[in-house]
């Protein structure tokens, strides 16, 4: 079978994510992303690279992250600063709606705006984290 359990999860939920976005549901798709995101820089930081979180929490992870590539070149061939400072400025707007949602500071473009960077960054993230799975398996084997 080609997908794990967690790997036929992760596609359930990116589906998700779409069809939340094609319903106009953006506040739901941000939800699911910000986990799927979560889940993927985990993955990546802990599992693959081996680093250690000061909190188990993403904008721990992006810091973790970024302090790696400065001195691990292989890493920053594969996973840039600037994707991950995308990441964090989404991370940023992403708090924004949840914070100004109610006090009506975030309209449904903007909303719109954030689910969509949001996907695209995921997708990034997730190519990242497969490209240097295939790299850590090859050295492996």
């Amino acid at each position: 079978m080609r997908y794990t359990k967690k790997g036929i999860t992760y596609r359930k939920y990116f589906t998700r994510v779409k069809e939340a976005i094609d319903n106009d549901f953006h506040l739901e798709a941000t939800w699911i992303i910000y986990s799927l995101l979560e889940d993927r820089l985990k993955s990546l930081t802990i599992e693959k690279l081996g680093l250690v979180l000061i909190r188990d929490n993403v904008e721990s992870t992006i810091i973790a992250l970024k302090d790696e590539i400065k001195i691990n070149p292989t890493l920053s061939g594969e996973l840039s600063l600037e994707l991950l400072n995308e990441i964090d400025k989404w991370r940023k707007d992403r708090n924004d709606v949840i914070h100004f949602l109610t006090q009506e500071r975030i309209n449904e473009d903007e909303l719109s705006s954030i689910s969509l960077r949001g996907e695209a960054i995921l997708r990034d993230i997730a190519s990242v984290n497969m490209r240097i799975k295939k790299r850590l398996k090859g050295k492996a084997a």
